[in-house]
């Protein structure tokens, strides 16, 4: 952009007749305004851009973060039923267990 600004002034510098210098010129101007208009314009969109970007990656950040806590919640919930499953599980055998010494005794020494 500022060698284009440059070649411009240069090119209006070194023109032969005045009137057309200053028609040069003020089409130079016009063509850098827009030049920096339509930058200007570019700048604004990436940045919405960017700034939407960002909160929809702070969105996501919050619900990944939010999932996460409730997996660790779920894994802990699972894992306390697992253990009082097999606590549940070792009682029973223990006491279908005791039950058949109890059964087998029964039948040795009934007589």
């Amino acid at each position: 952009m500022l060698r284009l600004i440059v070649d411009l002034v240069e090119a209006t510098i070194f023109a032969d007749n005045s009137e057309w210098r200053l028609l040069l010129v003020a089409k130079d101007t016009q063509l850098i305004d827009s030049i920096a208009e339509k930058q200007s314009q570019i700048f604004s969109e990436k940045c919405q851009k960017f700034l939407s970007s960002r909160q929809n990656f702070l969105k996501s950040k919050k619900f990944v973060e939010s999932s996460t806590k409730a997996l660790i919640v779920l894994n802990r919930d699972l894992g306390i039923f697992s253990a009082f499953k097999f606590s549940v599980s070792k009682q029973l055998l223990i006491g279908i267990r005791n039950m058949f010494r109890f059964i087998w005794c029964w039948i040795c020494f009934r007589d």
